[in-house]
């Protein structure tokens, strides 16, 4: 009970990530029907949080796969792709703590130790909410050079990949609210490290062009 009192109280960051992951999955051809305390609710719907929720439901329903291939997909990466996003919405609910990348160290390289700019993309990159949406939208591959890293390095590295903020840091003010499917991006290490080579961080279109200009 009190888990469910918690999430219904998400703050508007992980308000914002359920929606982004379900909003998706909808475009993807999914059914979603989320029922609160017994009643059907809308995912969009504001009046749903900041109540304590008795009850929690959430089913997700993609109709029209076919077994064996499907968009070029086996059974199992599909299966495990879509929950991968159910897990990931619901994630965005839960009550976690971001990482405190600075004190653990992690901190990539590019700006100053200790900027305000590289603590503030910081924060919001490695909140494990918005990460795991992130990646349960736009998936596994960068989107600058289509670099997987389990392709190339096994089971070993899969799963393995960085998450950027695409939106400007001079754009992030207070109470600025993140939207994965907007906002983030997963990138391969390089491909991160040369983004942050400029202030602002290259685009991932401009990026895909080195990228392109080499092959």
């Amino acid at each position: 009970m009190a888990l469910l009192e918690r999430m219904s109280m998400a703050d508007a960051d992980g308000q914002s990530g359920f929606r982004s992951v379900m909003s998706d999955c909808i475009a993807r051809r999914a059914t979603i029907d989320m029922q609160i305390d017994g009643a059907p609710s809308q995912i969009d719907d504001p009046a749903i949080w900041n109540r304590k929720w008795q009850r929690f439901s959430l089913s997700l329903v993609r109709a029209n796969i076919e077994t064996g291939e499907d968009e070029g997909q086996s059974d199992f990466d599909l299966a495990s792709e879509w929950l991968l996003r159910f897990t990931a919405g619901v994630l965005a609910l839960m009550p976690l703590e971001p990482v405190d990348a600075a004190a653990a160290g992690e901190l990539p390289e590019g700006f100053p130790e200790g900027s305000r700019e590289q603590v503030q993309v910081n924060r919001y990159e490695r909140d494990r909410r918005n990460r795991a949406a992130a990646l349960a939208i736009h998936g596994l591959r960068c989107r600058a050079c289509g670099f997987d890293f389990g392709e190339r390095y096994g089971e070993i590295a899969a799963g393995f990949i960085e998450v950027h903020h695409i939106t400007p840091v001079s754009k992030l003010g207070p109470g600025y609210v993140i939207d994965p499917r907007n906002d983030l991006v997963p990138l391969c290490a390089n491909c991160h490290r040369v983004a942050h080579r400029a202030d602002p961080p290259l685009t991932i279109e401009t990026i895909s062009g080195l990228v392109e200009s080499r092959r």
